[in-house]
């Protein structure tokens, strides 16, 4: 069809990550840009598209202005159709905080990636891969490298239990790039002054993740906090066993996988959890890993997500519909 011919407006937009439309570090652009977004929201509605906001975050991580983030967040829920969420555990926390309607949101999950990346490795050949063929236990910590991740209690963690005899030939891989050049320094250095810890700090390709998670017995995500995570889900999808900590998100999609969930709160569950997994049989946690990751297929998310984008597009033809009729030209009386 002649592009022409078509109609310029949409009929859905979706949003997800917000902080991508107010880049800027300093307040006075981030404030400009935050009210930019709000009215240019409205001009989609005017216009008659659907609007739809998947919320990832409370606030960003790094947050330098966390109150203009959360009055952000509540006009861009006032102005959406529709808005999903992650989990019960996501909409219990951020509900109240950005104002959101009961009647316009719905809890839909962040689907797996086992379709998105290669199969794992197999085990022996990954760990050549690394390097690590006498590992007994390999500990797998992937993705970007963030202070709210945890990785300095992870190191902590590593070290108070690196001397153990039931840590023998256990490896911690440290993989991922790190936004911030200087923390990327920090975290590799620190890594250093551990024993047998690998810290590859750089961009993974994604024909690595095969290598990386083929040759991991358990991935370990010491949040300390979190709203959603593909993280979580990405080693979910690789069957591999996951030590984080026992946060409302993390119970809710690990199901009867998390064996190795930690109390947050408590010194030293972190590194009684990787002496647990030292010391388990993780065959078993593996195959509950891959059960429950059966719970997050495409096919039912995406039928969902679907059902959403109608009910938008519907919001947004009756916005259309009212608009034209309140602009047409009144009949003339007879008289």
């Amino acid at each position: 069809r002649d592009w022409r011919a078509c109609d310029p407006r949409p009929d859905v937009l979706h949003l997800h990550w917000l902080s991508n439309h107010v880049r800027f570090e300093d307040f006075p652009r981030k404030w400009l840009y935050a009210r930019k977004l709000a009215f240019d929201l409205g001009l989609v509605r005017r216009a008659g598209g659907g609007v739809v906001w998947t919320v990832h975050n409370a606030i960003s991580h790094e947050a330098r202005f966390p109150a203009l983030e959360t009055s952000l967040h509540r006009r861009v829920a006032r102005r959406a159709d529709q808005v999903i969420v992650h989990s019960e555990s996501a909409l219990a926390e951020v509900g109240h905080s950005h104002g959101l309607d009961p009647a316009k949101t719905r809890v839909i999950p962040h689907g797996h990636y086992r379709s998105v990346y290669p199969g794992p490795v197999e085990r022996a050949e990954a760990r050549r891969a690394l390097g690590l063929e006498s590992a007994r236990r390999v500990y797998l910590f992937l993705g970007l490298l963030r202070p709210y991740k945890g990785l300095e209690e992870l190191f902590a963690a590593w070290r108070a239990v690196q001397d153990k005899p039931e840590m023998a030939e256990t490896w911690l891989v440290i993989a991922g790039k790190a936004i911030d050049p200087d923390y990327g320094q920090k975290i590799g250095a620190a890594a250093t002054g551990l024993k047998r810890v690998r810290a590859d700090v750089g961009f993974v390709p994604e024909n690595r993740l095969p290598v990386y998670f083929g040759a991991a017995d358990a991935v370990v995500l010491p949040f300390q906090r979190i709203l959603t995570s593909g993280s979580l889900l990405l080693a979910m999808s690789y069957g591999v066993p996951v030590v984080a900590p026992h946060l409302p998100l993390v119970t809710e999609v690990l199901g009867d996988a998390a064996r190795f969930a930690y109390p947050p709160d408590t010194g030293g569950a972190l590194a009684e959890a990787l002496r647990e997994v030292a010391e388990a049989d993780v065959t078993s946690v593996r195959a509950a890993t891959v059960r429950r990751t059966d719970a997050f297929g495409w096919d039912a998310i995406g039928r969902r997500t679907l059902e959403v984008y109608e009910e938008a597009a519907a919001a947004g033809r009756k916005r259309r519909r009212s608009a034209a009729t309140r602009s047409a030209p009144a009949k003339p009386r007879r008289r």
